[in-house]
């Protein structure tokens, strides 16, 4: 009993904290979600602001079809191709080059994401940029090709800045599941003739999807409210071309100082993140051993 105290004792400074950094903010916003503060003093206006958002901000639907498509790519692409990576460091037999390939991921992690946004936005740029000077070496007239710069590209633009899609935690968190699989059971699965890609879709995989399902909801909770690449590199445009709902919220809130109709709309981000989560709970099963 003693211990239990002293366990929660720890705890105690971080629900104390969690108060007014979270849960405060958290109930402001959904407050300041009924009123207007467009004017001297708060207007109720009820849920006219979500109207206005759903039905009649000709930015919503572009930034929702936008943030789809992002966020479906980078969650089937960025798992997919983490989980092939950490297969092929799993299946190496050299407990050094493990620990090498592990190290090397964790490093790249450490990489801050704008240094990369700025790093690929000159390599983007339509005069010097190196994709349309190797482009033009291969006989592309790349005089109409402007990237960021364009509706037509700009959106694929944002989506290649992730290239090769590979992130170093999910490679790593993916990596821990398989190293956890009970050594009895990988032996047995050699006895049984199970390799390849047969063991892994039988065997490997199902016994990570608890791994995934982590991977999934907490890289969905951060790519919904995303707008970084908006804010470093296109503003959102050309038009509403990369717009996202969070890109929305940020410019209601400190480019049009209406904070209650950014209010609205992160309340909005976040009831879809709880449904999304709580069915990612109710329907990603997990696999014991």
């Amino acid at each position: 009993m003693k211990k239990q105290l002293i366990y929660y004792f720890c705890l105690l400074p971080t629900f104390i904290l969690l108060v007014p950094l979270f849960y405060y903010p958290f109930f402001l916003a959904i407050k300041n979600s009924f009123f207007s503060f467009s004017g001297l003093t708060p207007k109720f206006v009820g849920l006219q602001q979500f109207y206005v958002f759903l039905f009649e901000d000709p930015q919503t639907i572009p930034a929702v079809k936008n943030i789809i498509i992002m966020t479906t790519f980078g969650l089937l692409v960025g798992i997919g191709i983490a989980f092939i990576v950490a297969e092929l460091i799993f299946s190496l037999k050299s407990t050094f080059w493990q620990h090498f390939f592990e190290t090397g991921f964790l490093i790249s992690s450490l990489v801050p994401g704008v240094v990369i946004m700025l790093i690929w936005s000159q390599l983007f740029n339509p005069a010097y940029g190196f994709i349309n000077n190797f482009l033009k070496v291969l006989g592309i007239n790349t005089s109409n090709i402007l990237w960021l710069g364009s509706p037509k590209t700009a959106l694929l633009s944002l989506i290649i800045i992730g290239f090769p899609w590979i992130g170093g935690p999910t490679v790593l968190i993916i990596l821990a599941g398989l190293q956890n699989i009970p050594k009895d059971l990988i032996d047995y699965a050699k006895l049984e003739g199970l390799k390849g890609i047969k063991k892994i879709f039988i065997m490997d995989f199902p016994l990570v999807t608890g791994q995934i399902r982590v991977i999934f909801l907490t890289a969905l909770s951060a790519m919904i409210p995303a707008f970084t690449m908006q804010l470093v590199l296109t503003g959102g445009g050309p038009g509403y071309s990369t717009s996202t709902p969070g890109w929305q919220m940020f410019q209601a809130a400190f480019s049009f100082d209406e904070f209650g109709y950014a209010s609205a709309i992160g309340v909005f981000i976040g009831i879809v993140i709880l449904v999304i989560t709580l069915i990612g709970f109710r329907y990603l099963k997990i696999v014991k051993v």
